[in-house]
Order: C-alpha cells, then sequence, then structure tokens
C-alpha cells in the first residue's frame, strides 16, 4: 500500500494504475477490476467504476482511504466486504464479513426460477417462499423484487445473516414480505412458519471437507464455514431439506424446490448422486426434475418436484 503516491493532485486513473501495480506485485487476483472498484468507492463514484472521469482527482481524504482499501485487498478481504455492498439482480445488497457474498452464478439460478413461476402462474398471483441458508437475502429478496405478490420465509444458522438479510429487506422496501428467523435446518426440532410453501430454494452449504482446503483465501480467511462446508460428501445440509420436502411444498402451480450444489453432485448426468439422494430421502415422493450448468458450463442447479405419491 505504501506503492500509492501521496500527491497534491492524483488522478483517478493514476489511483487505479498504482493500486493495479500494488496488487499484481501482491498476487491480487483481477487485479484491475479490484483497482477500479476501490477507487471509484473511494471518491463516491461506484456507479462509474468502469470508466471514471479522466479529470477526476482524488483529495487527500479519499487518498487516505484508498490506502486503506488497498491494503485490506492486499490482505485479500473480498472488494464486497471493503465497499460494503453489492448488486445482485436487479438489487443491492449490503455484505458483511463473514456472511457469504452473493455469486454472480445464483444470478442465473433465480432467473430460471422466475422462468419456471412465470410459465407456472401469473406474476400477480400469491406465492409462499422458503429460502434456506439466506446469508445476505440474496435469493429471496431477488425473487421478491420480482414478484410483487409473493412473500417470503428465510432461514439461517447464522445470526449475522439473520441480522444482515432483514436489514437489506428493509433497505430495499420488502421488509413488510419478507421474515427471516434464526435456525438449523439440519434440526428435527426447527419448526417452520408461514408454510406450505410454493417455492423452497437454497443456496446450501455445499462444498465437501476435503476440498474446503482448496478454497481461494478470500473464502478462507473472511467467509462463514458454515456457510461453505457441507460436510464428508457436500450435502448435509441439502439432504437435511430435502427430507422435509413433502411435508412444506404445497401442491401449487408453481411447486418446487431448487438448489445450488457442488459440480460433483450433479456430474453423472445419467445417474447424478443428488438425485439418487433426493429419492431415498422422499422415499419416492420427489424427484429431480432437471439439472441445470452454470454460466461456466458446470452443472450447478437443480429443480426438485412432487411426484403423484407426494400429492397423495
Amino acid at each position: 500500500p505504501n506503492a500509492i503516491p501521496r500527491l497534491e493532485s492524483l488522478s483517478a486513473a493514476a489511483a487505479v494504475a498504482a493500486a493495479a501495480r500494488v496488487f499484481d506485485e501482491a498476487g491480487v487476483p483481477e487485479a484491475d477490476q479490484s483497482a477500479r472498484y476501490l477507487v471509484a468507492h473511494a471518491v463516491g463514484r461506484i456507479d462509474d467504476f468502469a470508466r471514471l472521469p479522466s479529470g477526476l482527482a482524488l483529495s487527500a481524504g479519499e487518498q487516505d482511504l484508498l490506502v486503506d482499501f488497498v491494503r485490506r485487498r492486499v490482505d485479500r478481504e473480498p472488494v464486497q466486504y471493503i465497499v460494503g455492498d453489492w448488486d445482485f439482480h436487479h438489487i443491492n445488497l449490503l455484505c458483511r464479513a463473514p456472511t457469504l457474498i452473493p455469486r454472480p452464478e445464483t444470478e442465473d439460478l433465480v432467473e430460471r426460477i422466475l422462468g419456471f413461476v412465470a410459465q407456472a402462474q401469473s406474476k400477480a398471483a400469491p406465492l409462499r417462499i422458503l429460502d434456506i441458508g439466506c446469508g445476505t437475502g440474496a435469493i429471496g429478496l431477488a425473487l421478491l423484487n420480482a414478484l410483487p405478490a409473493a412473500t417470503c420465509v428465510a432461514v439461517d444458522i447464522s445470526e449475522n445473516a439473520t441480522v444482515l438479510s432483514s436489514d437489506n429487506a428493509e433497505r430495499l422496501g420488502l421488509s413488510h414480505r419478507y421474515e427471516c428467523i434464526l435456525g438449523d435446518v439440519t434440526s428435527p426440532a426447527l419448526r417452520l412458519p408461514g408454510g406450505p410453501f410454493g417455492l423452497v430454494v437454497s443456496n446450501p452449504p455445499y462444498i465437501p471437507k476435503a476440498d474446503m482446503a482448496t478454497l481461494a483465501p478470500e473464502v478462507v480467511a473472511y467467509e462463514d464455514d458454515r456457510a461453505l462446508c457441507g460436510g464428508d460428501d457436500g450435502l448435509d445440509v441439502a439432504r437435511a431439506i430435502v427430507r422435509r420436502l413433502p411435508h412444506i411444498l404445497d401442491n401449487g402451480p408453481a411447486s418446487s424446490a431448487w438448489f445450488e450444489l457442488d459440480d460433483s453432485h450433479l456430474l453423472d448426468r445419467e445417474k447424478p448422486v443428488f438425485g439418487a439422494m433426493v429419492r431415498e430421502e422422499t422415499g419416492g415422493a420427489c424427484v429431480l426434475a432437471e439439472a441445470y450448468d452454470d454460466p461456466f458450463g458446470l452443472p450447478r442447479f437443480a429443480k426438485v418436484l412432487l411426484t403423484r405419491e407426494g400429492e397423495e
């Protein structure tokens, strides 16, 4: 960070170049993009991060702020925690450590859910949503933003997450349709209010324990491992959710459950591990109806439906 020069007039372009150079030398990934975000945030122009005005100069206070931001990024703190908020599917979410940062690929999951709902029922029709492992509230709040008649109950094991997601709901003007509770879905004692639900959505902890050591420093040092590690096979929490589905899904036109998973759970497209688990845990009452690739071509998302057995 000492490589950021203190000058009477430091242009935004020079600041970006200096910060990117520090990041490159420190081995920080996406050096130029990180530098642009942080300079834009330091000068209060985050909406212009891709094209900062050429004549823009940083004040002494803004330079001090940038030096602090760069120091934190060199320590591999994620940009989202440094700037304090992040865009996700047409909404802006507060981000605070250690609550899991919304990933861009999860926006694809939201899009698939909305496409399914649009085919199943009117956008104006009521819909009760359950978001398990809500984190910042990203999935549930993005769905509420797009579905004006929907309501959402969210649950997370982390008090940090329940407070943050509730703050985000308030900030977005959605708190009258959003309730977040503290609870562990793997505990049989947990009772979920507001059911049954037309949609169950979850981005649960899904990384197999053996893979945790391979995660980037930004993830290991700053994000809650309870939101990441899914046990030996990565399916501990997903398994607990699936077990509940026959009892919490309603029989409405959009009735379905949606998961984001590790690619290993869906990699065998003929006999996916997740599909076998769904059949086993629900006694055939639910079925893996479809799996979808993420933007990187990896199988990442799953749609689960009640079978006729589950509807009787």
